[in-house]
């Protein structure tokens, strides 16, 4: 009986390659009416087969089945295309401030517009608000620095009374730690310290406060122009002339 099963199966698969090979052959010759024949050489192979096939569906629910596998492993594809797309963002947005952070040469503009390029492009990728936010939060530690050095550069540039406490600024100041550095309040004390004059620098501090607890900029005009009062243009004394 496994003899003349075994015989039956190969016969059956034998008819049913043949019948695909003579509907294909046919078709090539233009005869499409002959691809109809596919379907009984497919019958034919599958029930001469059965034993080595698992479960058989045809109909609309099964094609369905196979578009949504489809769709969802192109979202899979779109989803980290996204995420590289954040990582890149992120690292090109330090690399290019972090090298050239406390360079008085560096121009903000063109880096403030290098920023805005790339966000633009993440918004037009169809990204979560929170994930723009994200990246454009992701060189709060420059920001961060940027603001402490000014408060040093104010102390240290003009408003101390003689050459001896400006060192003895310096010094304190380099003795902070980061953490420290990066403190208004920390700050503060250390102009208290000193008995540095700190009402011109005041709505400075207050931005920098106030970026330390929001991550966004208080007055995003006066962060723009951070070169005036950040390093300043003019002779020390008046390296933040203006409110």
């Amino acid at each position: 009986m496994d003899t003349l099963l075994l015989v039956t199966r190969y016969a059956a698969t034998l008819i049913g390659m043949a019948l695909l090979v003579a509907a294909g052959i046919a078709c090539l010759r233009g005869e499409k009416i002959a691809a109809l024949a596919c379907v009984p050489a497919a019958m034919i192979l599958l029930f001469a087969n059965l034993d080595r096939v698992d479960s058989f569906k045809v109909g609309a629910s099964s094609i369905e089945a196979k578009l949504t596998q489809k769709i969802t492993d192109a979202q899979r594809i779109i989803d980290q295309m996204r995420h590289l797309a954040v990582n890149t963002a992120k690292s090109l947005i330090q690399l290019r401030e972090n090298s050239n952070a406390l360079v008085t040469s560096l121009d903000f503009p063109a880096e403030d517009a290098y920023k805005a390029t790339v966000l633009q492009s993440l918004k037009d990728m169809d990204l979560s608000a929170d994930v723009i936010k994200e990246v454009e939060q992701s060189d709060s530690n420059v920001v961060i620095a940027f603001y402490a050095y000014a408060a040093f550069r104010f102390a240290s540039d003009g408003f101390l009374p003689d050459e001896k406490k400006r060192r003895e600024f310096d010094t304190a100041y380099v003795a902070l730690s980061d953490s420290q550095k990066h403190s208004p309040d920390e700050l503060e004390a250390l102009y208290n310290r000193f008995h540095v004059d700190g009402t011109k620098f005041a709505s400075y501090m207050e931005d920098f406060r106030y970026y330390v607890a929001n991550k966004e900029q208080r007055r995003k005009d006066v962060w723009a122009r951070r070169e005036t009062w950040g390093y300043g243009r003019t002779s020390p004394g008046s390296v933040f002339p203006l409110q």
